[in-house]
């Protein structure tokens, strides 16, 4: 908490999660699928320790095909539980992503129209296609990787504590550095993620204007100009993306050096014979460098897969900022009709409106529309008779001043009752498909 606002990190986390609640049932099978491939996986070393103890040295071959049958046997259910997980955890993220795109297509449509006028419509789309399809990544693979990953390295360093607890606590001499490793890169990741997302929705914007007004551009003799505009944000996004794949690089060798430098220590333990006196074994020492591997696995392959789930969430922050904008119209809405009996059709007093702030379409206009007059506004070009109308329509909130449409504002109007009382005809045709 910061200023008694919660923490943006908390707050996404939150929201994600938020999605899976319609999915309890199969996420709870995708975490027990988990739980059990992890615990099958410590199998192995374990019959690796008895093998190397019990047969190898002391020249016992009897019995090492049951531990083999059974070292496969651990080994194909440890497939069988990735499958399960894998496969479920995709069908539930084609689920919820299917549910977040009309959610957020329809969020957008109760938006008020004066965020349309601020936002470009190439961003609106990058946000409702791009920054989804981050997400889609995540939750159709990554997500299940992440949670066995993480699980794979709960499991894993219980049974190393199990096994020997003087090996383990010279292994978690290098957990220091990789975590201060993994902080450090993390932030840097998450910070390049964002401007790569923010350089996306820029870049579908700066296409959407451009491909639209073609004819005014080559009308001018513009091509270049535009042309060096668009690749200076293509630069600004592969700067970015460059910057997120240099740290993720890193990642990776940086725990494989960590990995060999417990191995050697523990290997040198071995060698200064420190391992008997704490009468530990050689198939314990094996079976612990086995676990020891399989500890940086997951964590290297968190690192690996870290660039595509810090750009989601950074995805997911701009898919999320714009669900919880306001929605259009914070007055009691009206259902039961309009009377207006007795009251003028129109009544605009003292209205002042514009798009941005400072600059002022409407200067305090008043105007009365009684039942039978057809009035006409004419103006030039920028007078502001097209806002005049987009008011009155209900489509945009005055500055100041008051609005009445038979007695009522017409912002608080419910929706189909506003379409019965007010008629508008664009300026520009509009033309849907279907």
């Amino acid at each position: 908490m910061r200023n008694g606002a919660e923490d943006p990190g908390r707050l996404l986390l939150r929201n994600l999660l938020g999605l899976l609640r319609p999915w309890r049932v199969r996420v709870t099978l995708v975490a027990v699928s988990v739980l059990a491939a992890a615990s099958f996986e410590l199998v192995p070393p374990l019959i690796i320790r008895t093998i190397v103890d019990a047969h190898l040295t002391v020249g016992q071959p009897g019995g090492l095909l049951f531990l083999a049958v059974l070292y496969l046997g651990a080994a194909g259910a440890v497939q069988m539980m990735t499958f399960v997980y894998n496969y479920v955890a995709a069908t539930i993220a084609q689920g919820v992503l299917s549910a977040l795109r009309v959610r957020l297509f329809a969020h957008l449509q109760r938006l008020p129209t004066s965020y349309f006028d601020r936002a470009p419509i190439g961003d609106i789309i990058s946000r409702c296609t791009a920054d989804i399809d981050t997400l889609d990544t995540v939750f159709s693979s990554n997500v299940a990787l992440l949670l066995a990953n993480l699980v794979r390295l709960g499991t894993i360093t219980v049974a190393m504590v199990a096994l020997s607890l003087p090996l383990s606590l010279v292994a978690a001499l290098i957990v220091p550095p990789l975590a201060l490793l993994t902080r450090f890169l993390q932030v840097r990741v998450r910070q390049a993620e964002r401007e790569n997302r923010r350089a996306v929705g820029a870049i579908n914007a700066r296409l959407q204007e451009n491909l639209r007004g073609t004819e005014v551009i080559r009308a001018f003799g513009r091509e270049p100009e535009f042309v060096a505009g668009f690749r200076q944000i293509l630069r600004r996004g592969l700067a970015a993306s460059n910057r997120s794949s240099f740290f993720s690089a890193v990642y990776t060798p940086m725990t494989a050096i960590l990995s060999a430098l417990a191995v050697a220590a523990l290997l040198w333990a071995g060698t200064q014979e420190a391992l008997a006196a704490f009468g530990i074994s050689l198939g314990t020492l094996t079976a612990f460098l086995i676990l020891m591997q399989r500890f940086f696995h997951p964590i290297t392959a968190l690192g690996e897969e870290w660039q595509t789930v810090q750009g989601a969430m950074a995805g997911a922050e701009r898919i999320f900022a714009t669900l919880a904008l306001s929605p259009d119209g914070t007055l009691p809405v009206r259902a039961d009709g309009v009377d207006g009996v007795g009251q003028p059709p129109i009544v605009l007093s003292h209205v002042e409106f514009g798009y941005t702030d400072g600059q002022r379409v409407l200067h305090g206009i008043s105007l009365e529309v009684r039942r039978g007059e057809h009035v006409a506004l004419v103006g030039r070009t920028g007078a502001g008779k097209t806002s005049a109308l987009h008011l009155v329509a209900g489509l945009y909130r005055p500055w100041s001043g008051s609005i009445l449409v038979a007695g009522c504002d017409p912002t608080g109007l419910d929706e189909s009752e506003r379409c019965r009382v007010l008629g508008v005809v664009p300026q520009v045709v509009q033309l849907f498909s279907g």
